[in-house]
């Protein structure tokens, strides 16, 4: 998936970032953290330049145009995910039920390591088994975002 497949990258991080973009939305901006938000986009930032300079200093694979439009688009898209979990979080503090919504954010937490960990994996170093944890990770996040089958609002979900 490293550049040769640049399809399959760019379609991946440009679906799941539509996806991001709509809980972004869902979850809305009624309230709003700065200070958290400017601490997750500060670690998303530091976490991907670490991950390239990795890549850069130990094989290198990607070099000029490719390096820069991959890290520009993994940049962004980490943002997005990042947005999401800081948004669902703030989503949290304004809610009665708070179980729901401390799952919501650990489900959404599970996505940010799973997504680390898939971009640690492709460009930093290979780990073995590595689709082991992240599947699990994405399976809890899976549950975690969904639990109890109630919406952002806290209504039951119809159907």
């Amino acid at each position: 998936m490293v550049y040769v497949n640049v399809g399959g990258l760019f379609l991946a991080l440009l679906t799941f970032g539509l996806a991001h973009l709509c809980f972004i939305k869902a979850f809305g901006w009624e309230t709003v953290n700065c200070k958290r938000g400017i601490l997750l986009y500060c670690s998303s930032i530091t976490g991907m330049s670490i991950i390239f300079a990795v890549h850069v200093i130990r094989s290198g694979e990607l070099e000029g145009i490719q390096l820069c439009t991959v890290v520009l688009a993994s940049n962004l898209y980490s943002l997005l995910l990042f947005t999401t979990f800081w948004r669902s979080t703030d989503l949290e503090l304004t809610r009665e039920s708070s179980s729901i919504y401390y799952l919501r954010s650990g489900g959404f937490a599970s996505f940010l390591v799973s997504d680390t960990l898939i971009a640690f994996n492709q460009f930093a170093y290979q780990l073995p088994n590595a689709w082991v944890p992240i599947m699990i990770l994405y399976y809890v996040a899976q549950g975690g975002e969904m639990s109890k089958g109630r919406n952002v609002r806290g209504e039951m979900s119809k159907g």
